[in-house]
């Protein structure tokens, strides 16, 4: 498992765990006044004491949702795509529950089936069989636990990594100020691609290079924000070791792309290559709009970023940095870099000194 797809999994399983021991606990509470409702006794009063049902109950619900939170991540990052590149969108979403609910129905009827032969174990290997209503129950109650999971992914998906329970507790509702490293990366000659593809062949261009872009989690980079062909990246500036994964980020992106060049020759006639500038200052956090919400950024560290990269062309360079950057971040790197001077940038009054990759072109390569 790559790094990109470890940190998904981690990200899916740990929202599918939450939902499914909250949606348990709740189950295991009201069961047995659901069950008793409709005349069922609970297995478990059979054969255990008042005092060993807790344990049991703890135990068979933790390994439970571990199993199927591990079950439904998999299959979110190795099935589900397969699906999704071969379908539409309705019959995606249709077999994304198919698939997914039929994989916790098997799972629950083999847990359940090991939970019986252990009562049966406890009977003296007399036959109890399967209650199908409070199997019944349990699947319907695993069934919603599993739809608001997956509304819970698409909104992690959409708001970044990280994002979700900030969002949940209403760390964006106050503006914020934390110290964030940038990186803007803008696809190289856009104008001139975009007029020889034409609109339909250049937005798939995008959407082909933005995919690739993917690569740069395993960096722990967030994604904040694509604007036409510009993408923003954010990392945590109280982390030291962010300082490290800059430009292994942007340079594993490239060689992303230089690795499937063919494709790219064969669909589009050329190979992508884009540019970046980094830079790292305090920004303001905050969630604006009422009609569309959105987690937005703003400050002149995102201007100055903006500013940096726009040099790329003038340095005839990928990649450029900050002095800021630089002064933090040469510590954490093993990259040899050249001093670009200080520059005037558009809207500052000071000029800021810059800095380039040495022989980046073979780094890349």
């Amino acid at each position: 498992m790559s790094g990109v797809n470890r940190r998904q999994f981690k990200r899916n399983f740990v929202i599918y765990f939450i939902v499914l021991v909250l949606s348990n606990t709740v189950f295991f509470i009201t069961r047995n006044g659901v069950l008793r409702a409709y005349g069922i006794e609970p297995l478990e009063f059979s054969y255990l004491e008042i005092g060993q049902r807790f344990p049991f109950y703890a135990t068979a619900m933790i390994v439970a949702s571990a199993g199927i939170s591990a079950l439904l991540s998999l299959t979110d990052l190795y099935v589900i795509p397969r699906i999704m590149h071969a379908r539409s969108f309705l019959l995606t979403l249709l077999s994304t529950f198919l698939v997914n609910f039929g994989l916790m129905l098997a799972f629950v009827y083999v847990f359940d089936n090991v939970i019986h032969r252990y009562f049966e174990h406890l009977n003296g290997g007399d036959t109890i069989r399967v209650n199908r209503a409070e199997l019944a129950i349990s699947m319907i109650q695993l069934f919603s636990a599993m739809i608001i999971s997956r509304i819970l992914i698409e909104i992690d998906r959409k708001l970044g990594p990280g994002n979700l329970w900030k969002f949940i507790l209403g760390r964006f509702y106050n503006p914020r100020e934390e110290d964030r490293i940038f990186m803007f990366i803008d696809l190289k000659g856009s104008t001139t691609i975009a007029e020889k593809l034409g609109h339909f062949q250049y937005s798939k261009l995008l959407r082909d290079s933005f995919q690739d872009l993917a690569v740069v989690d395993q960096y722990h980079a967030a994604v904040y924000q694509y604007v036409g062909d510009e993408v923003v990246l954010s990392w945590s500036a109280k982390k030291k070791k962010n300082f490290g994964r800059i430009i292994p980020a942007f340079l594993e992106f490239q060689r992303r792309i230089n690795s499937r060049k063919d494709y790219y020759i064969k669909n589009y006639g050329l190979v992508p290559e884009f540019k970046a500038g980094a830079h790292v200052g305090p920004a303001i956090i905050s969630e604006v709009g009422t009609i569309k919400r959105e987690i937005t950024y703003h400050g002149d560290t995102l201007n100055t970023t903006s500013r940096i990269q726009d040099q790329c062309n003038v340095f005839e360079s990928h990649l450029l940095v900050s002095s800021d950057l630089h002064r933090v971040m040469h510590e954490e790197s093993p990259y040899e870099f050249v001093t670009g001077g200080h520059i005037e940038l558009k809207g500052k009054k000071k000029k800021v000194e810059i800095f380039k990759v040495k022989n980046e072109f073979d780094v890349v390569a």
